[in-house]
């Protein structure tokens, strides 16, 4: 049954729980409102669910655990609340589990990659899950997004991550995650990484390690602002030949910017505000010809704009206060 983008509102009919051998049910895009019928979980035959981006509220029913055949479920974007079934995470069919954007609670199982064998995309973000991560998501090695910020979740990061290879987008941002910055060094075998989150608020203090120079060749977006990372940012750091996006903004990084980070023509965004930087702005930034976000201001920078540098016309916001 697919109705996705049909416009259709109202609340969802409980005569659903009447179609035994359906097996798809999209209502993705529509205007459904009221609660989650626990009759869904009749369904025995579903394998798709997708009810998100609508005005679903209230909890979760645990029924839904009885969907013993779906691999897709989908609740993202929606007024849900209460604690987040535990037996849900017992569906071992299951390889995309999205609830995002909501009000859910609750804690992960101790064991994510026996409960959930075949899981690839953990989807939790801007929730309120709570407790530690447990150190079993280290062992789901199917995992290619694992998606937990904005949450109430605590440290220390996993170590155990690394041996995700096939892991393309790790969120954890906006969770107490604690001080120890050394996980970053087990990153390095995650050979498939486009997008890291750490940004705002998880606590995140250290010298940043020389690791962090040889993460993914993949990677696109690094977000590691707001935290208290102190070190230097290294001439490695043009290995990152894809990178689009990189903000490392207000952290407690020194020394010089490195003049490799010209060779990632790429960028298109490059927050360093809010640190401690020295010396002269590089002027190899003049050839990251696709930039249209720079800024560098409350730093310790210092020298001229360089003539030559052809981003003025494409650079949007283009901000360095208190350059000296």
């Amino acid at each position: 049954m697919m109705s996705k983008d049909m416009k259709l509102c109202g609340r969802i009919p409980d005569e659903l729980n009447t179609l035994s051998k359906l097996r798809v049910l999209n209502l993705l895009c529509n205007y459904f409102s009221g609660k989650i019928f626990p009759s869904l979980g009749n369904l025995s035959s579903l394998e798709f669910l997708a009810l998100n981006k609508k005005n679903l509220e209230g909890s979760v029913p645990i029924e839904l655990g009885k969907l013993t055949k779906a691999y897709y479920l989908a609740l993202s974007s929606n007024n849900l609340s209460r604690i987040f079934p535990i037996e849900i995470f017992n569906i071992s069919s299951i390889q995309t589990l999205s609830i995002t954007n909501n009000r859910l609670t609750g804690h992960f199982p101790e064991s994510v990659e026996v409960t959930l064998p075949k899981l690839t995309e953990c989807l939790v973000v801007i929730n309120q899950f709570f407790g530690s991560i447990p150190a079993s998501f280290g062992n789901a090695s199917r995992l290619t997004k694992l998606s937990i910020g904005n949450n109430s979740l605590t440290g220390p990061i996993l170590r155990s991550l690394g041996s995700l290879q096939e892991l393309h987008l790790l969120h954890f941002g906006q969770n107490p995650l604690g001080t120890d910055i050394s996980f970053i060094t087990s990153l390095t075998n995650c050979t498939s990484l486009k997008v890291v989150s750490l940004s705002s608020s998880t606590q995140i203090a250290g010298v940043l390690p020389n690791s962090f120079d040889n993460l993914s060749t993949t990677l696109e977006y690094i977000w590691l602002n707001d935290n208290y990372i102190s070190g230097n940012l290294q001439e490695g750091i043009h290995n990152y030949l894809n990178l689009a996006f990189f903000n490392v903004s207000m952290n407690s990084l020194t020394g010089n910017l490195p003049n490799s980070i010209g060779q990632l023509t790429n960028l298109q965004e490059v927050h360093l505000y809010e640190n401690k930087f020295s010396g002269v702005i590089p002027s190899s930034l003049g050839n990251i010809t696709n930039l249209q976000i720079l800024i560098l201001e409350d730093n310790l920078l210092g020298g001229s704009i360089p003539l030559s540098w052809e981003i003025a016309e494409t650079c949007k916001d283009f901000i360095w206060q208190r350059i000296y």
